[in-house]
C-alpha cells in the first residue's frame, strides 16, 4: 500500500514538472486556502505550490454521512478529518489562453486523495452510534471554479481504497473496501 502511495505521488509530481511539460506560462498560485461547505461537511483547506501545474492541498476538516438500520433506524454521523492530497492542474495554459481565470487554482484537475477520518470524538442524531476510524485512498478527477474574487466551488470525484482501523488498539482490521468519493463544495477564498 504505501509503495503504491508513494509510485502515484512521484507520478503526479512529475507530470507537473517543467522537464515534461511543454512552454509553461501558467503556474498554479504559491499559497492558497479558503473554508469549503459542503453536502456532507465543512473544511478548512490550504493549497501549496510544488511545481508550476502541481499543489499539494491539506484539508481539516469534519465529514458527515447518513446511516440507516433496523435496529438503529436512521440518523446523522459527523467526524473529524485530515486529508493531504497531490493535484495536477493539467489546462492552466488553455484556460489562460481562452482567456479564463486560474487565480486561487481554478481549473481541472488529477489527484490523489489520501484521507483520514477519526474517532477523537463523532456527533450523531443517536446514542451508541460510534465511527470506525479509517484511511482512503482515492484517485479523483475534478473542476475547480471561482465565482467573483472571494468565492469558489468545486465538483468532483473518484474511486479508491478504504482500510479501517479497530478502533481499541489502532490496528488494521482485516477488511478492505471499494469506495467512491463524490463532492461537491462551495466555499470562501483566503489569498
Amino acid at each position: 500500500m504505501k509503495k503504491i502511495t508513494y509510485l502515484l505521488t512521484v507520478f503526479f509530481l512529475t507530470l507537473g514538472s517543467k522537464s515534461i511539460a511543454q512552454d509553461q506560462n501558467a503556474s498554479v498560485e504559491e499559497i492558497t486556502g479558503g473554508v469549503q461547505l459542503g453536502v456532507l461537511g465543512v473544511w478548512g483547506y490550504a493549497e501549496k505550490k510544488l511545481a508550476d501545474e502541481v499543489a499539494l492541498r491539506f484539508d481539516l476538516g469534519l465529514d458527515a454521512g447518513i446511516f440507516g438500520n433496523s435496529v438503529d433506524g436512521t440518523g446523522i454521523l459527523i467526524a473529524p478529518s485530515v486529508s493531504l492530497e497531490p493535484r495536477w492542474y493539467y489546462n492552466l495554459d488553455r484556460r489562460l489562453e481562452k482567456g479564463r481565470r486560474i487565480d486561487a487554482n481554478s481549473g481541472n484537475f488529477l489527484s490523489l486523495k489520501i484521507q483520514h477520518i477519526s474517532d477523537i470524538f463523532t456527533i450523531s442524531t443517536r446514542d451508541n452510534i460510534a465511527f470506525i476510524p479509517s484511511l482512503y485512498i482515492i484517485p479523483s478527477y475534478g473542476l475547480k471554479r471561482n465565482i467573483g474574487s472571494n468565492i469558489n466551488y468545486e465538483i468532483g470525484g473518484g474511486v479508491g481504497l478504504a482500510r479501517y482501523f479497530d478502533t481499541d488498539e489502532f490496528n488494521v482490521v482485516d477488511k478492505s473496501d471499494l469506495i467512491i468519493n463524490l463532492h461537491l463544495r462551495i466555499g470562501g477564498i483566503f489569498k
